[in-house]
């Protein structure tokens, strides 16, 4: 028996209907494995599933951190490993989700990086406001050019968390990876991805898009502004940024779907990339029958 699945893919294709189909015919509790699904305040732009119709699954980590708290991936982990401890191997227990940092972390661990004092951020934030990302950015280059180059400029929280360790560890990031020794699971487990093409996922993001605006996206982030949660950092995830800038008047109505569309693509685009690097997911087409495809896997005779 195979009690524990990854369940992952691109953001759109699916993987969430898949998930309660099996545990809905088979048995089995769905764990979130998405980084932004797990705040509280984050539903319409998150697009977090709504589990009502199936009242007899049960799921975890959805929903659960309160503004203005943040969640590392090692907090992730953690929580996700108390709840895996308790259902397994009694239980079946699916992992869905697109975050691969967050699904690698639970598969292989955390690397061992301390909490960067409070004196090394409140210096950083002071470099910051003085004197802007891109300085930040080219200090990053200098001590570790190998891990800036997957950043990027524009992403500020992994630009100051990157620096703050290289100040606490005294060595840097990617030196870091490399000593590390992943931590092996308590327990069998599969690896399934959903693979979808371009033109289908198109489809998919912009009625998706569509039905999120419908919703009240733009009331939900609004409501968050106005609780003073600009800063907090799920804001900065796809959707509820482009309703930031709309509401700052930076962009139009129109302006804020096609935004949506193309930076949602644009994560998906590099979703497939990071899942498509493990050789130990097997890929279904996310049309195919999940019942279908859960009997080829789980009742082989």
């Amino acid at each position: 028996m195979i009690p524990l699945v990854f369940l992952v893919g691109p953001t759109a294709s699916g993987k969430t209907d898949w998930a309660v189909k099996w545990a809905d015919k088979n048995g089995g509790v769905i764990v979130n494995g998405d980084s932004v699904q797990i705040y509280r305040e984050l539903n319409i732009g998150s697009a977090k599933p709504d589990f009502t119709q199936y009242p007899s699954i049960s799921h975890y980590l959805f929903g659960l951190v309160k503004a203005p708290q943040v969640w590392t991936a090692g907090d992730y982990r953690k929580n996700a490993l108390k709840i895996l401890h308790k259902e397994l191997p009694g239980n079946k227990a699916f992992v869905v989700g697109g975050s691969g940092f967050y699904i690698r972390a639970l598969e292989k661990g955390m690397y061992p990086i301390r909490k960067a004092s409070e004196d090394i951020m409140e210096e950083l934030n002071t470099l910051y406001k003085s004197k802007g990302l891109e300085f930040l950015y080219k200090e990053l280059q200098k001590k570790d050019p190998e891990h800036a180059r997957k950043i990027g400029l524009e992403d500020r929280y992994r630009v100051l968390r990157s620096l703050a360790i290289i100040k606490s560890e005294g060595c840097s990031v990617s030196e870091i990876k490399r000593r590390f020794s992943p931590e092996k699971l308590p327990w069998p487990y599969l690896k399934i991805g959903l693979d979808i093409s371009r033109e289908e996922l198109v489809k998919r993001v912009e009625n998706r898009t569509r039905i999120m605006l419908k919703k009240g996206l733009i009331e939900e982030t609004e409501d968050l502004l106005h609780r003073g949660f600009e800063s907090w950092k799920p804001l900065q995830s796809v959707g509820y940024r482009e309703s930031v800038l709309f509401l700052k008047g930076k962009l139009s109505k129109d302006a804020l779907y096609s935004q949506i569309v193309q930076n949602t693509l644009s994560l998906a685009k590099k979703q497939k990339t990071w899942f498509q690097k493990d050789k130990d997911i097997i890929w279904y087409d996310f049309k195919a029958d999940p019942l279908t495809v859960y009997k080829k896997i789980f009742q082989k005779k």
